[in-house]
This record gives structure tokens, sequence and C-alpha cells, in this order.
């Protein structure tokens, strides 16, 4: 499929442009008919479903961002020690390069389940001559819309968290960032890691500690809360 000339009439270049969209739709058409149909294409559809899916829970547990969680490579894993190394990143052109900033490039402790999907993870990836840990299926740096659509769009549908129409909630991996620096914040009576907030932005690779605080400062317990008030001045009287 060749893409439209620049130097066409608008009008000419605007009758290419729908032809070409009208073509991926059919595409996407002849796609998804051949994974109802075909048992090989099923297949196909079903590991990449699988591995996007895989991706999505790990960044959901890391808080990584989804261009660090598309250049990570096998040797910034550590499933013994139970930590990531994030040290470069892949953008949205498919680049790798260094991390957002200095601050980017840290250790990120991964919990007991992580390291076991990674172990399992490990075992059926596509090999990759960049040793990527979520590489296409040709080794090369995945899409993030890949991991998107197959894993956190369904996953999202699946759970019921859509809006209106049906369709899913989240839009991207992002919302995925969002709530592990939620869970990093919370109490641990609520289920959270109740993490300072110095450990949040080195968790999330922030450049300066303001950033945590000017994102998430909100999310942070209140010291005046009524109940610890309650629980202080009793322990304090008691003493």
């Amino acid at each position: 499929m060749m893409p439209p000339k620049k130097d066409l009439p608008p009008e000419v270049l605007a009758k290419q442009l729908v032809s070409i969209k009208e073509r991926v739709s059919q595409i996407n058409y002849v796609l998804r008919h051949l994974s109802e149909t075909d048992p090989q294409a099923q297949e196909l559809v079903s590991e990449r479903r699988i591995y996007a899916d895989m991706a999505k829970d790990i960044e959901k547990f890391t808080g990584l961002r989804a261009s660090e969680l598309r250049g990570l490579r096998w040797e910034d894993v550590d499933l013994k020690r139970g930590e990531i190394h994030v040290r470069q990143r892949a953008d949205r052109y498919g680049k790798i390069g260094r991390t957002k900033s200095e601050a980017g490039e840290r250790t990120v402790p991964l919990p007991p389940l992580v390291v076991s999907t990674l172990r399992e993870h490990r075992l059926a990836c596509p090999n990759s001559a960049l040793g990527l840990a979520f590489p296409n299926s040709k080794g090369s740096i995945d899409h993030r819309n890949s991991i998107v659509e197959r894993g956190l769009h369904p996953a999202q549908v699946a759970a019921g968290v859509v809006d209106r129409h049906g369709r899913a909630k989240y839009k991207g991996l992002h919302a995925l960032r969002h709530f592990y620096a939620s869970w990093c914040i919370n109490r641990r009576v609520d289920g959270g890691l109740e993490l300072p907030l110095k450990v949040v932005q080195s968790r999330l690779g922030h450049a300066s500690i303001q950033m945590t605080a000017d994102v998430y400062g909100h999310l942070f317990p209140r010291g005046d809360d009524g109940a610890e008030l309650v629980a202080a001045e009793r322990a304090f009287l008691r003493g």
C-alpha cells in the first residue's frame, strides 16, 4: 500500500486518504474473520493477546513507562533478586535510547507474582536480536498500540471497566502507571504500600520530588485525619 503523494491537490489527496482508510478497514475485517475460522490464525491471535495481557500486568506492578517496558532487555531483569533495572527506552518511532532523565535510570523491585510471570514468559518469549523482554513476533520493538489493543482494552471490557458505549474506559498504558503510583502511596490498611514521597519518586523515575508531589500529592494520607488524632490523643493521655 503506497502512501499518498504530498504534492497532489487537496481534493485528490483527501480521496486517496479515504481510500487508504477503507482498505485498512477491509484488511482488519479479513484478519478478524480469519481469527474466527482458521485454527492457526486463532492460535496466533490468542498468543498475542496472552503476551499483551502479560505486558500489561508487568507494567501495572512496576510503574514502568510504556517506552521503558517496550525497551526492557532480559539482561536488565534480575529474577533471582526480584528486580528490574531501567536503563533504556524505546520511543514512539521504535528507536532505542536513554531514559527521559537521569532519575529514569532506576531499580524497581518486583512482587513475587511478577517474578513468577516473567519466568514463564521468558520460556515462550520470541527471540530478539536486541535482547528485548517484550518484542513483537519478529523480535523487534513492539508498538505501544499492540499492547493496548490486545491487553489493556480487552482486560477492561472483561472486567466491566467501560464507558457508556461499552468500550474500555482507560485508553492508554499510562493509567497503569497511575495505578502503581496509587498502590505505592495508599495506606497498608487499604492494601497499599504506604511508601514515603521520596521513595515513590524513585520508583516512578521522576526527575524531581516536586513533580511527584504535584501529580500525586493529593493521594498521600492527611496528617490531620480525625481517627489518627483521636488515637494519638488517647496514647498521649495514657502516657
